[in-house]
């Protein structure tokens, strides 16, 4: 229908994750580094991964329930939870897929 070609509405889109993910993440490999990163076992990373990511989800959800978020706020949610699980997810899950072709 011509009415819902008309109706169009710009979102605009945030170009990078927010200063919080930043920091929570540039804090998490600090302290990775300070105990020995390159000594952790796998099934260490494995549970720091599971845990860290539970625990953001948790986050992230509360700040989501409000009702007071405008759209952009929303959009940079979304970006936020796709970066830091995408950092938290690390090269694993493409490993694990170029295996499997």
């Amino acid at each position: 229908t011509s009415s819902a070609a008309t109706n169009k509405q710009a979102v605009l889109m945030p170009q990078q994750p927010s200063a919080h993910v930043s920091q929570f993440v540039f804090a998490l490999c600090q302290e990775l580094h300070r105990v020995g990163g390159h000594t952790v076992s796998v099934g260490v990373s494995r549970v720091l991964v599971r845990e860290m990511s539970a625990y953001c989800l948790l986050l992230y959800e509360r700040v989501a329930q409000r009702d007071d978020l405008c759209e952009d706020a929303v959009v940079q949610l979304l970006l936020d939870v796709k970066v830091l699980f995408e950092m938290l997810r690390g090269r694993e899950l493409d490993d694990d897929r170029a295996d499997a072709a």
